[in-house]
Parts: C-alpha cells; sequence; structure tokens
C-alpha cells in the first residue's frame, strides 16, 4: 500500500505487522535539516549547519531515530484504541450519502 504517516493509524489497526518505508529522513539530511518531534507530536524540520561538503551521516542517524519514534508512536497508539478494526475507511463518498429529505437546502434557500 502506498500511503504516508496518516494511513500508519489504519494499517496498524488492521494488521499484525506493519513495515513502513519512508526516505524522508535522508532526504531531509542531504538538505541539512534535522527532524524534531514538535510539541503536538508531529515532526519538524530544523536547519542544520554544517560545513560544506561536510558528511551528513549523524544527522541522518538522527532522522531516521526521530522517523522511526513517531512511526512506532502511531502504531502503538492506534493499536490502544479499543475497536481499532472500525478505522478501516469506506469507498463511500461524503457526497454520495443521503441527506435529510425535510432539511432545507442550502443553495436553494437564497435564491428564492
Amino acid at each position: 500500500m502506498i500511503g504516508g504517516l496518516s494511513s500508519i493509524p489504519t494499517i496498524a489497526g488492521a494488521f499484525g505487522q506493519v513495515t513502513y518505508f519512508d526516505t524522508s529522513a535522508f532526504m531531509n539530511a542531504l538538505h541539512r535539516q534535522r527532524l524534531i518531534e514538535g510539541n503536538d507530536g508531529r515532526l519538524i524540520k530544523s536547519p542544520e549547519k554544517t560545513e560544506p561538503g561536510a558528511p551528513v551521516d549523524e544527522l541522518l542517524a538522527k532522522n531516521v531515530d526521530a522517523m522511526r519514534t513517531r512511526v512506532q508512536r502511531l502504531i502503538n497508539e492506534s493499536r490502544r484504541r479499543p475497536e481499532a478494526s472500525d478505522n478501516v475507511p469506506t469507498l463511500e463518498s461524503p457526497e454520495s450519502a443521503l441527506s435529510d429529505p425535510a432539511a432545507p437546502s442550502s443553495t436553494l434557500a437564497g435564491a428564492r
């Protein structure tokens, strides 16, 4: 399945094991960006000053650790939720859901 961090809770709730591949830790290291977990739990990028031509091995290792921690937290949180199998998305579009026939239509109400 192709998805991002936002797909992890759904997948982790539906499967016993999850393998997540991501290149953002590497790409951010190449662009001298450190991944840091913010107060809201999301990863943010912070510029990392390096000398020209300096290796990014240590920065890459830190970014991989930050990403691994975030992914593991998402997996653990999704498995702690009761009835995680109810988190599986449906194919039904909100536009195709039937509305209450007695409810006034917002598009026609102002037209008269």
